[in-house]
């Protein structure tokens, strides 16, 4: 008797690949139909990228393949071996790379590193991500903030960059001042004094960004001077951080609007306490009072803050300054020179010249010549003793006041023109640009 046939495995296809398959078939461009029992589960091996493509390729021969199903078949079996071959290459290399990192691959979680693997499996950038390299900096984050940053990375990543230093640059802009130094204290440096341990930093990361980052600071500071005498840094700068935190009032006022949930997003403690401790504490209460009363309405709660506080130095400074002298004199205050300044004597007023000429004119004499008015920077020149001033120019009296001068008594008007004068004729140009310059038609 025979042996009897084994039955065969039920294989699940994505949807989108069966329709791919029933229009293959329906459109009548292969020589023969596939049949989806023959073909299903070699395509199921292949990735849905590489499973379409592979149909589109059957499509672009047409009728010039006589067995489509035996075609498929052989196809998709050759790429699942390069698949599997390629599999094992980039499996060798993730380990190599997990070796190299030691400890720090320990520090990322499985989405971030996920996330890393998917990027260098990708193909589209040059240089693949160095674990050793960005594990570090990638740690400094929260677990959303480092898969933001390598998002980004995937959309905007060009061939003539190198990918490490995006990343780093990246990391070490988020993180702040305070978490940077936590990764330059993890590194080792050939004739530094290294730390007995590594510094945890998902575990001090909440505890110090929740003091002042000066405090944050000096406590990094302290611990690299104490290098070898600390066995666990991490404990130990939790420890200090949680002392500054209970000598700061406002860094618990911080720490209770972060931890109330009411705030759009977390507020940055370490910049802002460092500036709201400059203003003292009563500014600082208010300030902080009108956030949570507004919290709803503010989308940045660290540019509020921040905002706020150069106001309230501004407004200090200000103060501190004292009005500005044009604001005394717009206030109602007589000016300086107004008050050293007395009344205008009676024959240098301005309209005492003008009156004494026209009583001069009233009784027939002819009127004395004006007294040019000094310029006011530059003082008339005095005159020697027993010089005469020189002769007015002849022509016309001047008019004052814009209005024309009387003529003497008996004298007769001038009488005027009949009309304006008669247009001269336009001379004749030169040249056509010479027209073409005064607006004139040329010759």
């Amino acid at each position: 008797d025979a042996p009897p046939e084994e039955a065969p495995k039920r294989v699940r296809l994505k949807r989108r690949i069966v329709e791919r398959v029933k229009e293959l078939n329906e459109g009548g461009l292969l020589a023969a139909p596939l049949r989806l029992p023959v073909v299903a589960a070699p395509l199921a091996e292949l990735e849905d990228a590489f499973a379409l493509s592979l149909l589109d390729s059957l499509a672009e021969e047409g009728d010039a393949i006589r067995d489509p199903n035996a075609w498929v078949v052989k196809a998709a079996r050759r790429e699942a071996s390069w698949a599997a071959e390629e599999e094992e290459e980039w499996k060798h290399w993730e380990e190599w790379e997990a070796q190299k990192a030691g400890d720090l691959t320990a520090l990322l979680p499985a989405s971030v590193l996920e996330k890393v693997r998917s990027i260098n499996r990708s193909g589209m950038i040059a240089q693949p991500l160095v674990l050793a390299a960005i594990a570090g900096p990638l740690a400094l984050l929260e677990d959303s903030c480092a898969l933001q940053i390598l998002g980004r990375f995937e959309e905007t990543a060009l061939d003539d960059e190198d990918g490490n230093r995006w990343v780093i640059r990246r990391c070490f802009r988020e993180a702040g001042k305070v978490m940077t130094q936590v990764d330059r204290l993890n590194r080792f440096k050939p004739g530094k004094m290294d730390l007995l341990a590594r510094i945890v930093a998902c575990k001090v990361r909440d505890h110090i960004k929740a003091i002042p980052e000066s405090s944050a600071l000096r406590i990094l500071g302290d611990l690299e001077a104490r290098a070898m005498e600390i066995e666990d840094p991490t404990s130990w700068i939790i420890e200090a951080a949680k002392k500054e935190l209970g000598a700061s009032l406002l860094a618990q006022q911080v720490q209770q609007l972060n931890a109330s949930g009411t705030l759009s997003s977390p507020l940055d403690a370490g910049p802002c306490l460092d500036a709201l401790a400059k203003l003292g504490v009563p500014v600082a209460t208010r300030i902080l009072g009108d956030l949570r009363r507004r919290c709803k309405s503010i989308r940045k709660p660290t540019g509020f803050v921040m905002t706020e506080i150069a106001r309230e130095v501004g407004a200090a400074k200000a103060k501190a300054a004292g009005p500005r002298p044009e604001a005394k004199a717009k206030a109602g205050g007589p000016r300086p020179e107004a008050k050293a300044a007395g009344p205008m004597p009676e024959d240098k007023a301005p309209g005492a010249a003008a009156a004494e000429t026209d009583k001069v004119e009233a009784a027939g004499a002819p009127a004395a010549k004006k007294p040019r008015l000094a310029s006011p920077t530059r003082p008339p020149a005095s005159l020697p003793p027993g010089a005469r001033p020189p002769a007015p120019p002849a022509g016309p009296p001047r008019k004052r006041f814009g209005s024309p001068v009387r003529p003497p008594p008996g004298a007769k008007r001038p009488t005027p023109p009949a009309g304006p004068p008669p247009r001269r004729p336009a001379a004749p140009f030169a040249s056509a640009a010479g027209a073409k310059a005064t607006g004139a038609p040329a010759p």
